[in-house]
């Protein structure tokens, strides 16, 4: 049977599986007295083993969930309910099924599940690698031509173009122009890059094992130097390095043999880091070792651009469940709890999380790109980062009487501003503008709503430890540090799949996560070292390489090989200080920061001195501010480098932010 013919006729089960599972879900749980009992759960996010053992509290039935769901979240508002309900609709809301066990029940993730949501994933796989796979193929081609031949061809080009320019061609002449579709220099000395060469020479001698580990995330190293885990790169590199400078001199010199490059500018060594995997496209870097300093070269080739609303993806059987399974617009004025009104509201709902830095917020531009073509239809977009969807739930059910259930992330919700303005709403009304985004699915079921993350399959596989993040929040809520060791925590159980979310939707944390995402190679590092060897790198500014052992030594050197292939730090490239090379430095620097907002806006000062200065100069000018807020904060930054050579220095930089006293009262 054909693969479409086979996920029509899924599609057409949907709709009877998504009607059924509630009910059997239910009945089979009923039969249990005990779980008739009523529960009350309120809570906006917690993990489905604490959820259990609350309702097993409250029932005396043991209940246990399998490995697979033990990472998920629920946002639960239930009060006075028998427990079987609930327990139905948490299997429904986790696409799970309930299994008699010896001591009580267990739910586990159905196997239709686990496939369809494995499925999702390689299909997102397949489509982000297609571009991947074309610059690949291409590469490959390449490497099968003479470099030389490919500089004369670049170097035409350029010809072509200088002539073209030479004859200043008219109106008339400017669509016969046989140089307009090649106006900037990449596309004139494309072929010619020794990078690109140098890869497909590379990849051409892969073995399907080496392709196996190169697209699970293993990367390419080579160099001619001798340096551990880099294959050998030929003389020939540093020839090709050099062909490819001449095509910046100009082509008369080139043809009278006069070509030369200046002696500072000839490589005397060449190192290539090239990492690919399905999840962040294909990314290369070329170091040059120059006489007097070192040369970065670095090619997004194909950065992550994930679109969800492809045709293959909503049309799986997995997102046509859901589908048939919420409830339609046709529907509302049949379900009586969506006639009811809501309770005004004196505030929208808060969460405070910490604002990231700008370069991790995500691109709402990318966000409405996936989830709506109708952008600008239902009003102003809430900002990214300020609230998730547990958040939002909550409020609800402080201005509704309805029972809710919904899966749970710490992801960013977006939705039109005028839905959380308070007002009297009808739930139909208000449940349109929520959703407005197509960010999710929802049902009424009697009198419980009932919601689904859409895009869950990859949320799920992106959220952080729970009871990590919850840790460390209540550590910045209580004014302690969070401290390198904390951010290497959070490192360690980052993936390359986590690594694509904070640019596509980012986290919903009480904490400055930022520095820990854009840095996690350095900070396995840091994980890698034992309590002494850290204290004694803080204490005397880094660590000499042998005082690392053989397996922290390989972790150093792909640490730094990493982050310089990220590009994640504005010194990865830089001239170190004198000492044995390689090792491993830190450096920290202490500030303090004082920050005046007085409206939507916020000024940052050095000093609380300037500070006061500010405000006074703002009431000389007539001009006092009637009401702002002053924090002050002490800044630990702390530089982890990888010191590789005399003029290669990799870096990454952690800023640990912790809030301290202000001097004087809050302005009114």
């Amino acid at each position: 049977m054909a693969k479409g013919t086979t996920w029509l006729l899924a599609i057409a089960l949907t709709g009877i599986l998504a009607v059924a599972a509630w009910s059997q879900q239910t009945s089979s749980l009923a039969e249990e007295e005990a779980l008739r009992r009523l529960v009350t759960v309120q809570n906006k996010m917690i993990l489905l083993p604490d959820l259990l053992r609350e309702v097993g509290k409250q029932t005396g039935v043991t209940l246990t969930c399998g490995r697979e769901l033990a990472n998920d979240k629920l946002t639960v508002f239930v009060k006075g309910k028998p427990a079987a309900e609930l327990l139905g609709h948490v299997a429904t809301i986790l696409m799970g099924e309930w299994r008699k066990t010896k001591d009580g029940y267990m739910l586990v993730q159905t196997a239709q599940a686990r496939k369809w949501e494995e499925e999702l994933l390689a299909l997102e796989r397949e489509s982000e690698l297609r571009e991947t796979q074309r610059k690949i193929d291409r590469f490959l081609a390449l490497a099968q031509q003479d470099f030389s031949s490919l500089v004369e061809r670049a170097r035409a080009r350029q010809k072509e173009m200088i002539e073209g320019i030479v004859a200043k061609p008219g109106p008339s002449q400017a669509k016969s122009d046989p140089i307009g579709a090649t106006e900037n220099l990449a596309a004139l000395n494309e072929g010619a890059e020794p990078l690109d060469y140098i890869i497909g020479r590379a990849l051409h001698g892969f073995s399907p094992a080496q392709w196996e580990r190169f697209w699970a995330g293993e990367l390419y190293i080579a160099s001619t130097l001798r340096l551990p885990g880099a294959e050998m790169l030929s003389a020939d590199a540093l020839r090709w390095v050099v062909q490819r400078k001449t095509l910046g001199l100009p082509p008369e010199q080139v043809e009278r043999g006069e070509a030369e490059i200046p002696e500072e500018q000839i490589p005397e060594n060449l190192i290539v880091v090239a990492g690919a995997d399905a999840n962040a496209g294909l990314t290369a870097v070329m170091v040059e070792i120059l006489p007097e300093t070192a040369l970065l070269r670095r090619h997004e080739y194909s950065p992550p651009r994930f679109r969800f609303d492809k045709e293959e993806i909503a049309q799986h059987p997995l997102v046509a469940y859901w589908q048939a399974w919420r409830t339609k617009p046709e529907e509302t004025a049949q379900l009586p709890p969506l006639a009811a009104t809501l309770r005004a509201a004196a505030q929208p709902p808060q969460a405070n999380y910490a604002a990231p830095s700008t370069s991790a917020t995500p691109n709402p531009l990318v966000l409405t790109e996936i989830w709506s073509r109708e952008q600008t239809a239902s009003g102003t977009l809430v900002a990214p980062k300020q609230l998730a969807l547990a958040d939002i739930l909550e409020w609800l059910a402080r201005r509704a009487n309805v029972q809710i259930i919904a899966d749970a992330y710490r992801v960013p919700w977006i939705m039109p501003e005028a839905a959380l303005d308070g007002r009297e709403a009808r739930l139909a009304d208000w449940l349109k503008q929520t959703f407005a985004y197509g960010r999710g699915w929802w049902r009424v079921e009697g009198d419980y709503l009932l919601v689904k993350h859409h895009h869950y399959w990859y949320l799920r596989r992106t959220e952080l430890p729970e009871k990590l993040l919850t840790t460390l929040e209540a550590k910045a809520a209580k004014g302690q540090p969070i401290t390198l060791d904390d951010y290497a925590s959070v490192a360690v159980s980052v993936t390359p799949l986590h690594e694509t979310r904070p640019y596509f939707y980012g986290y919903t944390v009480r904490f400055d996560i930022t520095s820990a995402l854009a840095n996690v190679a350095v900070l396995r590092f840091w994980a890698s070292l034992s309590p002494p060897q850290k204290s004694v790198a803080l204490r005397q500014g880094g660590l000499a390489y042998d005082a690392l052992s053989p397996e922290q030594q390989r972790a150093f050197w792909n640490a730094a090989f990493t982050q310089l292939l990220q590009g994640r730090s504005s010194s990865a490239v830089k001239r170190a200080r004198p000492g044995p090379v390689p090792r491993f430095e830190v450096r920290q620097t202490h500030i303090r920061e004082y920050n005046l907002t007085a409206g939507s806006t916020t000024y940052t000062f050095d000093n609380y001195e300037q500070l006061q200065q500010f405000l006074r100069s703002v009431s000389r000018r007539g001009q006092a501010l009637q009401q702002y807020r002053v924090e002050g904060y002490q800044i630990s930054i702390t530089s982890l480098s990888f010191v590789l050579l005399r003029d290669l220095v990799c870096a990454g930089s952690i800023t640990l932010k912790q809030p301290i006293p202000v001097p004087k009262r809050q302005g009114k």
